[in-house]
């Protein structure tokens, strides 16, 4: 059995790219079937520049030629030139979109020493970004085990923790749950992971019908100005799993709470994208 292709670029870059490349054909999907014919050269254009980055970030051709040569479609008796013109069109599209969609959820199997050794240096922070933004796809596939036996399904808040905590182990040795925060405004907070030797916190929340964009932000206003006086706490990441994307406006929500404030540094993130 031949080696499978390793990716020649971190796992975090590939994601990007791979992302990249499927937005970009997502947007023919919306040309209309009156005048799908006029963008074409731009479907050709794309798909070459796709391919050529799919030779970039695997150690081999394979992805790239089996994303340019897809198989022909059958012809349907009596069926209308315009008609199968624009059928076939739209089921190249659905093949390399899949495509890319595959390779996204199933990067880990390409990951060769070098990489692997590249992630293992990168910043804490920049770790737990990857694990994040990868959660829903785990989440998925552990829903898929073998002989339809017992996995964890994700359906709250605890059930993201608990999984988050078992992906961290893999990366750090030291991992401290829900130690007091000082109180603030006569109350007290729990933090949900301290990762000490690094001074970083990781709060975990999961939204819900009752949990939207309004009351999540007020929560973690009073989150961040609790961990402003944790001792341990120099870097606070807020992971927002929004898998019903209940947050309407995630990338607003992350600007405005993240940032810099009196010494503590907060990044807040809402996965998955929708």
């Amino acid at each position: 059995m031949p080696d499978l292709p390793r990716l020649a670029v971190s796992i975090e870059s590939a994601e990007k790219a791979l992302r990249h490349f499927h937005n970009k054909g997502n947007e023919f999907r919306f040309v209309g079937t009156s005048n799908f014919l006029r963008y074409e050269k731009q479907y050709e254009s794309w798909v070459q520049e796709a391919a050529k980055g799919l030779k970039q970030l695997f150690t081999t051709t394979q992805f790239a030629d089996e994303f340019l040569n897809i198989p022909q479609q059958a012809v349907i008796e009596g069926e209308n030139p315009q008609d199968r013109r624009e059928r076939v069109f739209y089921d190249d599209l659905n093949t390399r979109l899949e495509i890319l969609t595959r390779l996204t959820e199933t990067l880990s199997l390409y990951v060769s020493t070098i990489t692997a050794a590249a992630t293992t240096r990168q910043e804490p922070i920049e770790i737990i970004h990857l694990i994040c933004s990868r959660f829903h796809s785990v989440v998925r596939q552990l829903r898929n085990r073998r002989e339809a036996r017992a996995t964890l399904d994700v359906q709250d808040e605890y059930d993201v923790q608990d999984l988050l905590h078992a992906v961290l182990r893999i990366y750090f040795d030291d991992i401290r749950q829900e130690e007091w925060t000082p109180s603030y405004a006569g109350g007290a907070s729990r933090v949900d992971f301290l990762i000490k030797e690094q001074q970083l916190v990781i709060e975990v929340k999961k939204t819900r019908a009752t949990l939207r964009a309004k009351e999540l932000g007020e929560q973690l206003i009073v989150d961040i100005r609790c961990y402003k006086s944790h001792p341990d706490c120099k870097t606070l990441y807020c992971f927002v799993y929004d898998p019903d994307g209940y947050t309407a406006n995630p990338k607003g929500l992350e600007n405005d709470l993240s940032g810099v404030e009196e010494g503590l540094t907060v990044k807040v993130e809402i996965f998955p994208k929708h």
